[in-house]
């Protein structure tokens, strides 16, 4: 397990025999419709090699996590990224 800070970011990887994950906590919210969340996992993937992240929801806006409060999971389409939302 590693742990990166870069700027109001804070990214926890967990990397077991079975998967690596990006836990990622942040004290301003940067994920605020569709295409920040793909863009946010696609920079996550470059900069920690993690295709699976965890986020705690500080890191997504009110209005979007309204949005998918029925959704548990959000899914970017056309994509291998999956982003879950911690309560």
């Amino acid at each position: 397990m590693s742990m990166q800070e870069n700027g109001n970011l804070t990214v926890k990887v967990i990397d077991d025999a079975i998967t690596k994950v990006a836990v990622v906590d942040s004290n301003a919210p940067i994920i605020n419709d569709e295409q920040s969340a793909l863009d946010f996992a696609v920079s996550i993937e470059y900069e920690y090699g993690c295709r699976n992240i965890a986020v705690h929801k500080s890191v997504v806006t009110e209005d979007f996590l309204t949005s998918l409060q029925e959704l548990r999971v959000l899914s970017c389409k056309n994509s291998s990224h999956t982003a879950f939302v911690l309560q």
